[in-house]
């Protein structure tokens, strides 16, 4: 691999464009397995720096084509981080209105299948007045927590909160409340991790019994489950049952859903209704739950697993689905003409930047939407 190879590699190129620091660790653990790769890698770094860009004013029509190429470009690598490999082309130097449009098409990445219809609708992004705390329930009372809380609770059944143990948790059953805008981690006492998703509640005990492991959930985890031959861990929701032994899985029940879903990433789960229907479940599958009927299908699980990492992956997802993911990362809601974009999908990667306007910009661009953000 020689400097030219990254040279000439669109997801390196992208890589330095954007400064994406959600990048950076594929970079890191890229040269910690290829070592000798380290001075070339280096050599096309400073190359790509020394890199003059010329500044001026591009013609509507050569900024479809920018658009286009850089899209079709980035979509190329929206599920997975791939290895360099032959040339996907040449850099050359790119005539951009201003600076801020590189950053914005490709800091964010959202990709965009757009309708023969240029009709310009006009949808309001409303910033919610309130914006409440992470919440703790514990047998003592309400504990408020941080944005992005991490809990642990060790094998006494006492919960830790940045290094500190917190006060009554260690008997009884305790409640997470995660709102809209927030998420949180646990790390359970038998030691399985939980990724706890915006607007939802998690129940779990200080303890579990000697027979069972058993937590329940509104809203949507992530959960790696420890591994216990001897006591079988169910994640309850209002609509149905998870059993597993040892995995790790997705779980969508939020109180709103018309559906429900649980996706595996590795490991082998069941599905149990209330009505008795029970169905297993292979890496890479999903199970939707529809008023008590269970049907399966094959899925990338990047697209149900993503926002773990600090970005949202679609395909051919309807954009209604996409403001409803976004409502709840950003505690926003979304009036006006929404609806009237339901016939159309989204494809690629949306990162989570802290700054919810780059998100709006970047979807107002691509769905030719007018969102105004109320402040």
């Amino acid at each position: 691999m020689t400097a030219n190879d990254f040279l000439k590699d669109s997801y390196f190129i992208v890589w330095k464009l954007s400064k994406e620091p959600l990048e950076d660790s594929y970079w890191e653990s890229y040269l910690k397995k290829h070592p000798e790769h380290l001075n070339a890698f280096n050599e096309a770094c400073l190359k790509l720096d020394s890199v003059q860009f010329e500044m001026t004013t591009l013609k509507s029509s050569q900024k479809k084509e920018l658009h286009s190429r850089i899209f079709a470009t980035q979509a190329k690598y929206h599920s997975n981080y791939p290895t360099p490999k032959a040339p996907i082309f040449t850099l050359k130097r790119v005539l951009l209105t201003s600076a801020a449009s590189i950053s914005l098409l490709i800091g964010i990445s959202v990709f965009y299948k757009t309708q023969k219809n240029n009709v310009i609708h006009e949808v309001i992004v409303e910033r919610n007045t309130t914006d409440p705390s992470i919440e703790l329930l514990t047998k003592k009372g309400t504990i408020v927590l941080d944005p992005d809380a991490i809990l642990k609770v060790d094998s006494l059944g006492q919960i830790s909160y940045k290094n500190q143990l917190l006060d009554g948790t260690k008997t009884g059953l305790n409640t997470l409340r995660v709102p809209y805008g927030k998420r949180s981690q646990i790390v359970l006492e038998d030691g399985s991790k939980l990724w706890v998703n915006s607007g939802s509640t998690v129940h779990f005990p200080a303890i579990f019994p000697k027979n069972e492991r058993k937590i329940n959930v509104e809203g949507e985890i992530l959960i790696e489950v420890a591994k216990d031959i001897k006591r079988q861990f169910t994640v309850a929701t209002s609509n149905f049952e998870v059993q597993v032994y040892g995995t790790i899985f997705n779980v969508n029940a939020y109180r709103e859903n018309i559906r429900d879903a649980v996706v595996l990433v590795e490991g082998s789960v069941s599905v149990l209704t209330p009505q008795g229907t029970k169905l297993p479940m292979a890496p890479k599958e999903m199970i939707v739950i529809d008023n008590g009927q269970l049907s399966k299908k094959a899925v990338n699980t990047a697209l149900y697993t993503s926002w773990t990492k600090g970005y949202l992956v679609f395909e051919d997802t309807p954009i209604s689905e996409v403001l409803s993911a976004l409502t709840k990362y950003y505690n926003i809601s979304f009036k006006g003409d929404s609806n009237k974009l339901s016939k159309k999908t989204c494809s690629g990667k949306i990162y989570l930047s802290d700054d919810v306007n780059n998100v709006i910009e970047t979807l107002s661009l691509l769905t030719n939407t007018s969102f105004s953000i109320n402040k």
